[in-house]
């Protein structure tokens, strides 16, 4: 059996280097994300070792953006199958360093048809935390 195992795993490297994600739920990576958004690829593009994603924003969940957004992700086996016109829910994190918003699968970002239950998430999550119209503003202290 050891024997098989080694040989699939030279045949097929990755195999052995497949994306390994921690289980996190919707809700954390949401609460991890630095964006969180709807949107549809416009370009695709190499940069260096990255991919560089430009993608027109439909519905945005977290964050302030304006206008199309360039998206990064790395040239890793967590980066997921992207295709010019597909839409995503994509969860973007700010790099410190290049202010960069960077994604992968790890994070949570997949394709919008496949978000259904996350989506579902967020907009309860909001009829929950949206004022009732005509309801008196609350007085900061």
């Amino acid at each position: 059996m050891r024997s098989l195992l080694l040989l699939l795993a030279l045949l097929n490297p990755s195999i052995t280097h497949a994306c390994q994600c921690p289980p996190f739920s919707d809700e954390e990576q949401f609460t991890q994300a630095t964006v969180v958004l709807e949107g549809r690829v416009l370009k695709l593009e190499k940069a260096k070792s990255d991919q560089k994603i430009t993608v027109k924003p439909g519905k945005i969940w977290k964050g302030l953006l304006l206008g199309n957004v360039k998206v990064f992700q790395s040239d890793t086996d967590c980066r997921f199958p992207v295709k010019e016109g597909e839409s995503f829910l994509f969860f973007l994190l700010k790099d410190g360093a290049t202010r960069r918003l960077y994604t992968n699968r790890c994070q949570g970002t997949r394709a919008l048809s496949e978000a259904v239950d996350a989506l579902a998430k967020f907009k309860t999550a909001v009829e929950k935390t949206a004022p009732v119209p005509g309801a008196p503003k609350q007085k900061s202290r």
